[in-house]
């Protein structure tokens, strides 16, 4: 049997997707004659993009079962010489720029040379707009910085370094976790911004990766805008509309360049994009082609949680280059002399950067903020503890935490198949009859925020599917809803696909509720202009206007990104998989403002916060 229709045997078992087959099937079509060895180095590279690694890194991979369990087909690859010669010799790959589908990098890292292309151009434009510095009225700063960040204390306030980092850079990410305060901070870097600039018109955009991240920065801003005391005109400048990247890009499905890019730049001069933890390298590298020279950027999100769907750690990639520096000494002093803020030690807060690399200077670690303070969870919460615990690889401090009498807002179920429907059925069902019974639409999408079920996974006992069954059968049997029909009063939806022209967007959660015997669907409204309005802050449509949608009264912790709920109950598989890891756990747990309930062995949750999520790519050194 000829190499390819043992890939495809593969692709028949599931072991690989049919895409990587057609890709190898494509390949061959430009060299009839490719060496094996080059098809299998290609399927790797080709899978494992798929997987969210940019490389592959053949010296980790030579020697090795290309599918570990694959019961019909065994593929080894070869020895690293014999697999380097053949890559060399083949036409396919290229070692010095040549036009061909494969690049070989450090006759060691193979990539898809697109994605190759996209890691050289972001490397090169984050270094040129870290390295550049825009013009700062100091004195105005100082003024501003007293007002919006009064001195309470000798402790650093990190949201004032990160405001004036901002201010002083043309590149600069804030990170946090949950309750850290960064759209607080960019709200008050936004009124500094336009204080800098009252006497000239200056463009200010946001953005976010999702339409669900976009509402809720939206809102965030909004909310922090009403509370910060701005004079009229300085509150008129800041945007009350934020934008997915897609329409910032002018991405199109039909086109695979976008209507901006390196050629025909964006026009602003700051742009704020939150929830940067989602943004994949393709994605990051053609926003940051589409920059302005005078812009000035601004990244928000969490390093620690969940890397993007796609290809690349970009944020945590971002981070840790600009941690090991920790401020140069000439930033230093300047916080120093003119704001009075001794930067001691910048520390890596258990992140695991310590053993990254050693201390070094470089321009990002003028750009890198890592905000510290919790202002959500204090020292007797159970969730800030479980995320230090997982962020931290510490799984007996993880496990030992539900014992603590100390914290009330933390519980822990050792779950199996046999009693998973048992469990369903203990679920408090409080939370569904409150949102039920609401009395209007807005009502009852702020009830049915107050609790959330999440799994790692879709199919399978354990995933969304079989839960969202489960939960559907209790709330039928308890007489809470009617299931009779494919859909019904109180289902709760979230769109799957993007549609620009009614304003609903993937990841988007409403309700379906009936109206005068006729259902309709509700979604939070944040802006006051909505295409079709049901007025209180709520957006209504009749089912058949929506674009594709699912039932979530379970989601995944992938979609639940960019979101917050009161409560959440995460249900883990009852075997560890691959894909868990800490990074996973850690998203779904700060997913939850007051409690989170998790269901899983003992074995397994351990398993899963000793895994980190490590993506092959060369980013990091590129940065270097």
């Amino acid at each position: 049997m000829d190499l390819l229709n043992q890939i495809e045997k593969l692709a028949d078992n599931g072991d690989i997707r049919y895409i990587d087959l057609h890709f190898l099937r494509f390949l061959k079509t430009i060299e009839p004659e490719v060496r094996d060895d080059v098809l299998l180095a290609a399927l790797l590279v080709n899978n494992n993009l798929g997987k969210g690694d940019v490389c592959v890194d053949l010296n980790e991979q030579s020697e090795s079962l290309i599918v570990e369990n694959s019961i019909d087909v065994k593929l080894n690859t070869p020895p690293l010489q014999q697999w380097l010669e053949a890559l060399n010799e083949s036409a396919l790959v290229s070692t010095n720029g040549r036009s061909a589908p494969l690049r070989l990098v450090d006759n060691n890292y193979l990539f898809l040379t697109r994605y190759w292309d996209y890691e050289l151009r972001l490397a090169s434009d984050v270094n040129k707009f870290a390295s550049s510095r825009p013009k700062v009225d100091l004195e105005q700063l100082k003024h501003g910085v007293g007002h919006y960040f009064p001195k309470t204390g000798d402790e650093t306030d990190w949201q004032m370094v990160a405001a004036v980092s901002a201010l002083m850079n043309r590149f600069t990410v804030i990170t946090g976790g949950p309750g850290t305060g960064k759209t607080t901070t960019v709200a008050k870097i936004l009124a500094l911004f336009a204080e800098q600039h009252s006497n000239v018109e200056k463009k200010i955009v946001l953005a976010a990766p999702t339409g669900k991240a976009a509402n809720r920065l939206t809102e965030s801003i909004n909310n922090a805008k009403n509370e910060l005391d701005l004079d009229m005109s300085i509150q008129q400048r800041i945007p009350d509309i934020v934008l997915t990247l897609h329409r910032l890009l002018g991405a199109s499905p039909y086109k695979s360049e976008c209507r901006y890019n390196a050629t025909n730049k964006i026009d602003l001069d700051l742009l704020v994009v939150d929830e940067a933890s989602m943004i994949d390298l393709a994605m990051m590298s053609k926003l940051m082609q589409a920059m302005p020279e005078q812009a000035q950027i601004i990244f928000l999100g969490d390093m620690n949680q969940l890397a993007s769907v796609e290809s690349g750690s970009v944020l945590a990639d971002i981070c840790v280059t600009g941690m090991q520096s920790r401020f140069s000494e000439e930033r230093r002093q300047i916080f120093t002399d003119e704001f009075g803020i001794n930067l001691k030690d910048f520390g890596f807060e258990g992140n695991g950067l310590e053993e990254a690399w050693p201390l070094q200077d470089h321009v990002l670690g003028d750009c890198v903020v890592s905000l510290k303070k919790s202002y959500r969870f204090t020292e007797n919460s159970g969730i800030g503890c479980l995320a230090r615990a997982t962020n931290e690889k510490r799984p007996d401090d993880f496990i030992s935490a539900f014992n603590n009498d100390r914290y009330k807002d933390i519980f822990w179920r050792n779950t199996g198949a046999s009693n998973l429907k048992a469990l369903v059925d203990s679920i408090n069902l409080d939370y569904y009859r409150a949102y039920l019974k609401a009395e209007t639409p807005k009502q009852a999408l702020e009830l049915l925020s107050k609790f959330q079920v999440l799994s790692p996974i879709r199919d399978g006992v354990f995933g969304i599917y079989n839960l969202n069954r489960l939960i559907q059968d209790r709330l039928q049997r308890s007489g809470l809803i009617n299931t009779t029909s494919r859909y019904y009063h109180g289902q709760p939806i979230m769109i799957t696909e993007n549609d620009y022209r009614i304003g609903l967007y993937n990841g988007d959660i409403g309700i379906i509720l009936s109206d005068s015997g006729q259902l309709k669907a509700y979604f939070p409204d944040v802006n006051s202009d909505a295409i079709s309005g049901a007025g209180g802050g709520v957006k209504r449509f009749l089912l058949a206007k929506l674009p594709a949608f699912e039932t979530v009264f379970a989601m995944t912790v992938h979609k639940s990104q960019g979101s917050e709920f009161d409560n959440v109950l995460v249900v883990l598989p009852e075997q560890y998989a691959e894909y868990m890891s800490k990074e996973l756990l850690y998203t779904a747990i700060t997913r939850a403002r007051k409690s989170v309930e998790i269901w899983g062995g003992k074995d397994v949750i351990k398993s899963t916060i000793e895994t980190k999520i490590t993506r092959n790519s060369l980013l990091q050194q590129q940065l270097i």
